[in-house]
């Protein structure tokens, strides 16, 4: 699996078959994850997908960056390490932003330039080589300066829970993390090349920003009716002390 961590193998390889792959999801598989309802913690001042400054991280020659321009997503830069697949893909793509940068290096954007980041499958490459945990704090790192404060991250891994976590849970990110489940796809229907007997794949929602007041009060009051409704449920009692009723 060494290989994968490797800009080498990865300009052979997309030399050898320029061909679209996708790992492990297409779009279709994680589309309904990149909404405001799984993104944000801050839900009303989300923008609009229109609006969504999106940064496709270790892009490949997926089609997913073009998938969700098709689908509404207004900008969606792509960047990946290998030269030649960000060659190919600006030239069957000539409308589209591709460009040469490494995940595990300082990016060549601004702080605050994007609000949803997507990394499907470069997490697990960069963690199969040598200096795995250094570079994936990088990565994040990365993420978290160019990400806005209401911003997301989204890793779409193999990995379980108990060996993906510690690669988020850090305080210098501030992030809010989720874990969602996705089947994997059939064979035939999108490429998977996968590393254990899983059915499912990992979807690690890294969200920026605390709740908005509404939104903290709207919990508040479904706790507060949460607990009326146990308090109601629980039978009466009498209380006493040692001279009677209470």
């Amino acid at each position: 699996m060494a290989q994968y961590s490797k800009v080498e193998y990865w300009n052979e390889r997309y030399t050898k078959d320029p061909d679209s792959f996708d790992w492990y999801q297409r779009y279709s598989g994680i589309r309904h994850f990149l909404t405001e309802e799984y993104l944000s913690e801050n839900k009303l001042s989300f923008p609009n997908r229109d609006s969504l400054r999106v940064l496709d991280l270790g892009c490949g020659n997926s089609r997913l960056s073009e998938e969700m321009k098709e689908d509404g997503f207004g900008s969606v830069t792509s960047v990946d390490y290998s030269t030649a697949v960000i060659k190919q893909m600006s030239t069957k793509y000539p409308n589209s932003t591709y460009e040469v940068m490494d995940a595990t290096k300082q990016l060549s954007f601004a702080d605050d330039s994007f609000d949803l980041i997507i990394c499907k499958g470069t997490m697990d490459a960069i963690l199969c080589g040598a200096g795995s945990n250094h570079n994936t704090r990088a990565m994040n790192l990365e993420c978290c300066r160019v990400l806005g404060d209401m911003g997301a991250l989204v890793v779409v891994s193999y990995g379980s829970p108990d060996n993906r976590l510690v690669y988020f849970e850090d305080e210098e990110f501030g992030w809010n993390v989720d874990v969602h489940t996705v089947p994997k796809p059939k064979v035939g229907v999108s490429a998977v090349e996968d590393r254990d007997a899983n059915g499912d794949h990992f979807v690690y929602i890294c969200k920026k920003g605390k709740p908005t007041e509404k939104e903290d009060v709207t919990a508040e009051i479904k706790k507060e009716e949460e607990l009326a409704s146990s308090i109601q449920n629980v039978p009466s009692l009498t209380l006493t002390d040692s001279k009677g009723s209470v």
